[in-house]
């Protein structure tokens, strides 16, 4: 795995915690360009060498064209960025495509800036047009796109910092997933995942909703869920509550693997 921190932001500790091992170089490289083409051309020296298995940009918004880099602040510098997303994407299908390796885009929504008569009305009218920082190269090349929509928190037991003591916090998120593209697969569908905060995301959450959508686990009223035998655990109760049974669950080594391993089949 090749990982382009443009951001600067990513910590070692976290990756650890999330079980990635960042010590092994020949499993995990971790770099920092200064500009986008020092990084595509870092990954398209190791896809043609074959010793690539994936490749990731954090982020397009925080990516920087090298004339963008080297020009003085003020200056303009439309579609720099455009223009070298385009040309890397475009140098990079190739060798991609007879390697199998694989890029994933991290990428923002930005406000477009109103510039016609009729976008300024809109936009004095509270409608605003989301774009895609990068131009439509992206777009354009990528195989699979998705949206994470705005997460919802959701709030459990955790340890205070300062007092030791357990209390309600934002422990996690829940995230609702839109396919726009998909060449793989059936476009314009929709799911949701939750995302553990330190922990990543959440397989029991995703199982657990799975069997529920297939009928398998069944929902009753009041919180209530009706569990075939096959996927109880003897002598433990079914909490009432979905974040209780889902917790529940992920604290049961045995039950958990029962309903990951029915939801994977």
């Amino acid at each position: 795995i090749l990982y382009l921190d443009f951001e600067y932001a990513v910590s070692a500790n976290y990756f650890k915690s999330l079980g990635l091992d960042v010590d092994d170089e020949e499993t995990f490289i971790y770099y920092q360009p200064d500009t986008l083409e020092a990084g595509f051309n870092l990954f398209l020296d190791m896809t043609r060498e074959g010793i690539l298995a994936l490749g990731v940009i954090d982020s397009v918004a925080g990516a920087s064209a090298e004339a963008e880099y080297e020009a003085t602040v003020g200056k303009a510098s439309v579609g720099l960025k455009a223009r070298a997303f385009h040309q890397g994407l475009r140098m990079s299908v190739g060798p991609m495509k007879t390697t199998g390796t694989g890029l994933i885009l991290i990428n923002h929504t930005q406000v477009k800036i109103p510039t016609s008569y009729i976008e300024k009305q809109l936009a004095s009218r509270g409608v605003q047009e989301d774009v895609s920082p990068g131009g439509t190269a992206i777009e354009y090349y990528t195989s699979l796109r998705l949206d994470l929509a705005k997460p919802k928190l959701v709030k459990g037991e955790a340890m205070d910092g300062l007092t030791n003591e357990k209390s309600k916090q934002v422990t996690n998120v829940d995230i609702t997933i839109k396919a726009f593209k998909n060449k793989i697969g059936q476009p314009h569908r929709e799911g949701s995942m939750r995302i553990n905060f330190g922990k990543g995301f959440d397989p029991v959450y995703s199982a657990f909703h799975i069997l529920v959508d297939h009928k398998i686990i069944k929902k009753k009223g009041g919180g209530h869920y009706t569990i075939p035998e096959v996927l109880t655990i003897d002598d433990v109760k079914i909490p009432v509550g979905e974040d209780s049974l889902i917790s529940a669950i992920s604290d049961n080594q045995e039950w958990r693997a029962k309903i990951i391993d029915a939801a994977s089949k």
